[in-house]
C-alpha cells in the first residue's frame, strides 16, 4: 500500500510539528578515525555540503526509511565518494569525489531530557 507524507513548507513555529511531539528527533555525529575508534565531542566538526537535489534527495531517503521500517528502524547504509569508474548514488545523492565516506545508521535514544541526564548535561 503506497502512502504519502505530507511537509509543511511554511511551518508555523509556534505549532510542534508531529516529529517534535516526544523529544526523541535527536541525532549523533561522531567522526571514525581510520583505526576505526569512534570520537564524539565538541573538539570535532564535521560538513556536510549538499545541493539543493542532495538536499531533496537525501531527506526523501530518510523519510522512506523511517516510515517503512516504524517498528524496526535498523539503517545501516555506506556512502563512499564517487568515481569516474564507479558513481555510487546512496541515500538519494552522490558523494562528491573528494568526500569521506559516510555512514548512514539508524538508533533509537532516550527523550532529549533522559539522554541530557544521562550525560550529566545541564
Amino acid at each position: 500500500m503506497e502512502h504519502e507524507y505530507c511537509i509543511s513548507l511554511k511551518p508555523n513555529p509556534d505549532d510542534l510539528e508531529p516529529f517534535q511531539a516526544n523529544e526523541n528527533n535527536i541525532g549523533q555525529v561522531r567522526v571514525q578515525l581510520p583505526s576505526g575508534e569512534m570520537i564524539s565531542g565538541g573538539d570535532y566538526r564535521v560538513e556536510l555540503c549538499l545541493t539543493r537535489d542532495a538536499m531533496i534527495g537525501l531527506g526523501t531517503e530518510l523519510i522512506r526509511n523511517a516510515l517503512n521500517n516504524k517498528d524496526s528502524w535498523d539503517l545501516a547504509e555506506h556512502a563512499r565518494p564517487s568515481t569516474k569508474d564507479l558513481p555510487l548514488e546512496v541515500m538519494g545523492m552522490f558523494l562528491h569525489p573528494k568526500s569521506c565516506e559516510l555512514i548512514f545508521s539508524g538508533r533509537k535514544f532516550q527523550t532529549l531530557e533522559e539522554e541530557l541526564q544521562n550525560e550529566n548535561i545541564r
